[in-house]
């Protein structure tokens, strides 16, 4: 029985011990009982039986044992692997060349946290099986991370019976489904909404925090208060009402009211949807309020901007319009009839260019649109010609629109408004032709000529055609003026330009650059010669006779022509042109003369004695001069005449008929004759009974502040305003007559006697002594001369002393070269002369001393 009992124990044991397996274990079994004696045979058979029994057990242990998924380690206390199954390998990855048997735990896990816990493992007593229950996190055998749920399944004296299951896809899922629990609440909490969720009893149950950022409530207190306590008392009914029917009917809510926020009410837009549980029970709603009080505001102002655009487009004088991208109109307001002639219904669908809009008008008179669909841009105040060619007719429209894109920037159409500018264009183009042209004749102005002349060079060069000009003025159209009016002065201006317009009309463009002064352009001229044969006719067309109040009056015309040359600007060719007029005109009038590079070296000479004259002026290098005028009774020296005298540094004597007229063209002649004056008052100042005539120039009479530089020279010398005389060439009356009269008026007012210079020689000189206050009349040097031997010319100074003996006048002869001149004019009742026969004009220190000497027994030589 002991025996048997042993070896039922070992046999127990050897089961229990999963080394027990294989066919070799029946052969060392079936030696035993041949050993055993026959007393232990029926024990043995016994053993022998259940041992099977249990070793079948085993087996059917180990296949379930072999097919779980989880892993299943026999530990000894040392921490040591005894056994495992195949989902451990598979579990830690290890491969089928290697064992775990004898390899620590710890090691095969890779865990820091199971060292640990081996104790709690091993512990003495053994605690339940239920109590020893963990979490590890360890590693595979390739490194890679691994969650484990690790439960002792077997305590046994020295080993333990442990089950490692894999929860690392579980363990992953309940981190991806934390992480996305915290992004949710993390993105409701920060979204820029309120979001609420309430119960099936409309119990607020939850608020993000931009619940207190809109309200200024804390979440808590708006929970407890109840959501409608902050609805605005207008909207709380209808508000209640609503959701109440949305959890009758179960369905979702949107509705729009005002809710209480840190700004005051706002409009907020409510949105709701339905909750249910698993079983399809109601279980309240979750929602979103949005912030709708600025769009509610954005669409009130839409919605009066669009009220106004309807009012403005309505009662607006202008056409406001809109086309798609291709051009055709998608919105006309009610002017378009008025506009473009068309209700907005029929114009709709097309092109304003299928309408009759032409481009617009550029200064070459050329069409030009602005309007362009291939690159659209803004365009402002464009005229455009719209005609309509069923009647005929045709307006103009100032259009002005911009281009149309969406938000993807793609380009839309156009959008603006259109305004019928006809009225204000013509008008603007006859205004334009008034700038333009002379209102009198109809004629190109100077600005225009310039144009044209600047286009004929710019077109001649290109086509090498030869461009000329030609400047003429009338002679002596002052005359007419004063002698038939002011309106026959602009008949004889009309009838000229029509005479000169005749001439060119084959030949170029005539043009009145002001006054009596004309153009004409010839944009296709052959050579000088033909310049010079067209300024020929010019000057026998003028010399024809003209018809004026059943009169046939002559006027002389002074021609001077020019041909561009290279490349040089409109200006400089016209300039050229007026230097040949001018050089026509010192030689005689009535004549013209063609531009040559003799004139040219004329004109350089000019440029330099203008140049020095200024120089002299200003160094005040010139010298005054004086001829005595001499009482022809008492043959004693009564006043002098200043005349300027030029000698340069050289020593030769510039004449004054060379430098006088110089001065004049330059206008040099203003500052030469205050130099006169100034120096001449301070002369004769000390000789009390000399009288001073001075000369004053056309364009002296001219300055405005003349009579105030006269007033300021006799106080600063002392001459006293009655022995001054001013004398004014009957030339000088022919600029402007009324500016002139009012100039010698306040001349007379200082004190100052005038002197009409040259008289005899002009057209009119009894009107002027008519209507001007001359004291003196000075008798031309050409009539004296001529006394000896032209009957007329003693008729012409015997009128002209008794003339002015009748007004109360003196006459002074100039020129007296002889003793008879002398005493004809003394015979006559001439008191007063001035020539060679007495003295030159002279410094003023023999001046001096010719004062109180008979100068009839007495000649002086020139110095």
């Amino acid at each position: 029985m002991l025996i048997a009992a042993d070896a039922a124990e070992m046999a127990e044991g050897s089961l229990n011990a999963w080394s027990l397996n294989g066919p070799a274990v029946d052969i060392v079994w079936i030696g035993l009982l041949a050993t055993l004696s026959l007393a232990c045979a029926a024990a043995a058979v016994g053993i022998l039986y259940e041992w099977r029994r249990r070793r079948q057990l085993q087996l059917y242990l180990d296949e379930i044992r072999e097919h779980q998924r989880d892993a299943i380690l026999v530990i000894d206390t040392d921490g040591r692997i005894k056994r495992f199954n195949n989902a451990a390998r598979a579990i830690f990855e290890i491969p089928r060349e290697e064992t775990l048997t004898g390899r620590l735990i710890a090691d095969v896990l890779a865990s820091k946290g199971l060292n640990g816990k081996l104790e709690m493992l091993f512990a003495t007593p053994p605690a339940p099986p239920d109590d020893v229950h963990l979490e590890l996190a360890g590693r595979r055998h390739d490194g890679s991370g691994l969650f484990l749920d690790v439960m002792v399944a077997d305590f046994r004296q020295r080993e333990r019976v442990i089950v490692f299951r894999d929860i690392s896809t579980r363990r992953a899922m309940e981190w991806e489904l934390g992480a996305s629990a915290s992004i949710l609440r993390t993105l409701a909490d920060h979204a820029p909404v309120i979001i609420w969720q309430r119960d099936d009893t409309s119990r607020s149950i939850y608020l993000n925090r931009h619940w207190e950022t809109f309200t200024g409530v804390d979440v808590a207190v708006g929970q407890a208060n109840g959501w409608y306590h902050y609805v605005h008392p207008e909207d709380r009914a209808r508000v209640e009402a609503a959701t109440h029917e949305a959890i009758r009917a179960m369905r979702p809510l949107e509705i729009e009211y005002r809710l209480f926020s840190r700004s005051g009410w706002r409009w907020v837009l409510d949105t709701a949807a339905a909750r249910f549980c698993d079983d399809g029970m109601f279980a309240g709603y979750v929602g979103v309020v949005i912030d709708i009080d600025d769009r509610r505001r954005s669409v009130a102002r839409l919605q009066e901007s669009e009220a106004r655009f309807r009012d403005v487009a309505m009662t607006a004088s202008d056409m406001l319009w809109e086309t798609d991208e291709e051009g055709r109109f998608t919105y006309l307001s009610d002017r378009a009839e008025a506009i473009i002639g068309l209700p907005p219904e029929m114009a709709l669908g097309r092109t304003p260019w299928s309408l009759g809009l032409q481009g617009a008008p550029t200064a070459d008179g050329e069409m030009n649109a602005s309007w362009r669909l291939d690159t659209p841009a803004p365009f402002r105040n464009v005229t455009f010609r719209w005609s309509d060619s069923a009647q005929g007719t045709g307006r103009w429209i100032a259009i002005g629109g911009k281009p149309v894109f969406t938000a993807e920037n793609r380009f839309a159409g156009y959008r603006g408004s259109a305004t019928d500018v006809t009225s204000e264009v013509e008008a603007g183009a006859q205004l334009r032709h008034q700038a333009t042209h002379d209102g009198l004749t109809g004629l190109p102005n100077r600005g225009a000529m310039l144009e044209h002349l600047t286009r004929a060079l710019a077109s001649g060069d290109k086509q090498g055609r030869q461009v000329g000009v030609v400047c003429l003025d009338l002679d002596r159209f002052k005359d007419v003026n004063d002698t038939f009016g002011h309106a026959a002065g602009d008949d004889l201006l009309k009838m000229v330009s029509e005479r000169l317009t005749r001439l060119a009309a084959d030949a170029g463009i005539v043009g009145r650059i002001g006054g009596d002064e004309f153009t004409i352009l010839l944009s296709n001229i052959g050579d000088q010669t033909q310049l010079e044969e067209f300024c020929q006719q010019v000057i026998e067309l003028a010399a024809e006779p003209y018809e004026m109040d059943g009169l046939r009056v002559h006027v002389g015309i002074s021609v001077g022509g020019a041909l561009a040359e290279g490349q040089e600007r409109a200006e400089e060719t016209l300039k050229r042109a007026d230097f040949a007029l001018y050089a026509a005109k010192r030689e005689g009038r009535e004549t013209w003369r063609a531009y040559t590079r003799e004139l040219e070296g004329g004109r350089r000479s000019r440029k330099k004695l203008e140049v020095e004259l200024r120089a002299a002026i200003e160094e005040n290098s010139l010298s005054v001069y004086y001829q005595p005028q001499v009482d022809l009774v008492t043959h004693r020296m009564i006043a002098v005449e200043a005349l300027t005298r030029w000698r340069r540094p050289e020593g030769d004597i510039v004449s004054p008929l060379d430098f006088i007229p110089l001065a004049e063209e330059t206008r040099l002649i203003v500052q030469l004759g205050e130099f006169v004056l100034r120096r001449a008052a301070t002369d004769i100042v000390p000789f009390s009974e000399l009288a001073l005539a001075v000369n004053l120039s056309p364009v002296q009479l001219l300055r405005t502040d003349l009579v105030q530089m006269i007033e300021e020279v006799l106080a600063q010398s002392g001459f006293a305003p009655d022995r001054l005389e001013l004398e004014i060439t009957e030339s000088a009356l022919l600029k402007d007559d009324h500016t002139v009269r009012k100039m010698m008026l306040e001349l007379k007012q200082l004190g100052v006697k005038l002197a009409l210079d040259d008289f005899g020689t002009g057209f009119s000189s009894l009107s002027y002594l008519q209507r001007l206050p001359f004291d003196t009349i000075k008798l031309d040097r050409s009539f004296i001369n001529s006394l000896d031997r032209d009957p007329g010319a003693v008729s012409i100074v015997h009128a002209v002393i008794g003339l002015g003996a009748s007004l109360g006048m003196k006459v002074v002869a100039e020129g007296v070269e002889t003793t008879a001149q002398a005493r004809f004019l003394r015979d006559e009742g001439c008191r007063i002369a001035q020539g060679f026969l007495f003295a030159p004009a002279l410094p003023a220190e023999e001046v001096d001393r010719l004062r109180g000497i008979d100068l009839s027994r007495h000649r002086v030589a020139a110095a």
